[in-house]
């Protein structure tokens, strides 16, 4: 279907579905951790499953972790059996450390 006359037939539909932007949650409904979630992409592809087939939604969305990309840079994550990760400590304290970090970015990208 084209695109356009998807997003024109959403737009003009008397009823709104939803599009959740959340997977976590479907981590209780596949009985495993959120630790487990975020460490394996066949999870994830579940999850997304999981969440189509019990929500109306108009779209699937995978999961978002920007905790990956911290991590890739160098950040400390820690994981936990029931929450997101997060980002422990501090990985840029001034401008210096900021620069370093736009040129290492630099060379990724170009």
């Amino acid at each position: 279907m084209n695109i356009y006359k998807l997003l024109k037939t959403v737009a003009e539909s008397d009823k709104k579905r939803a599009l959740p932007i959340l997977s976590f949650p479907a981590a209780q409904k596949l009985n495993v951790s959120v630790e487990d979630l975020v460490k394996n992409s066949f999870l994830q592809a579940k999850a997304m499953e999981v969440i189509s087939t019990h929500t109306d939604t108009i779209a699937a969305v995978s999961l978002m972790d920007l905790s990956v990309k911290a991590e890739a840079f160098g950040a400390d994550i820690r994981f936990s059996e029931d929450e997101v990760p997060a980002i422990v400590g501090q990985l840029v304290s001034d401008e210096d450390e900021a620069n370093a970090l736009t040129a290492c970015l630099r060379r990724f990208i170009w």
